[in-house]
C-alpha cells in the first residue's frame, strides 16, 4: 500500500511539472511567433464575455474580439474591461496560423 502510494505522489508531481513546463514553453514559441511572424488587424468587440481572475467574486469581465481572414473568422480575449461592443482594437496574429493571436498593446 505505501508503494502504491509514493506512485502516486510521484505521478502527481510530474503532472504538475509536466503543466507548468508546457505553459511556460507555450507562452515563450507564441511570444516569439507574434513578435517574428505576425501581421496586425483591425478587430471588433462581440458579446462574448470573458470573466478576468477573480471574476466568481468580482464578476469583472472582457469581451471578446472577432476579425475575419478569408472568410474565416477568428476570436480571442480583449482582457480589456473598458471595450465595449463594437468598438474596435488592434490584433496581431501570426500569419500561418490566424487562430494564434492577441491585442497589440498585450502582444509586446
Amino acid at each position: 500500500m505505501k508503494k502504491l502510494k509514493k506512485y502516486y505522489v510521484f505521478l502527481l508531481i510530474f503532472a504538475v511539472i509536466g503543466i507548468f513546463s508546457y505553459e511556460g514553453i507555450r507562452r515563450i514559441v507564441t511570444g516569439y511567433l507574434l513578435e517574428n511572424n505576425s501581421k496586425e488587424v483591425k478587430a471588433i468587440i462581440i458579446d462574448e464575455r470573458n470573466y478576468l481572475a477573480n471574476s466568481p467574486v468580482s464578476q469583472e469581465y472582457a469581451y471578446s474580439y472577432k476579425f475575419t481572414l478569408d472568410g474565416k473568422d477568428y476570436k480571442g480575449n480583449s482582457f480589456d474591461p473598458q471595450l465595449k461592443i463594437n468598438d474596435t482594437i488592434h490584433v496581431k496574429y501570426v500569419t500561418s496560423c490566424p487562430s494564434i493571436n492577441k491585442p497589440v498593446k498585450l502582444a509586446k
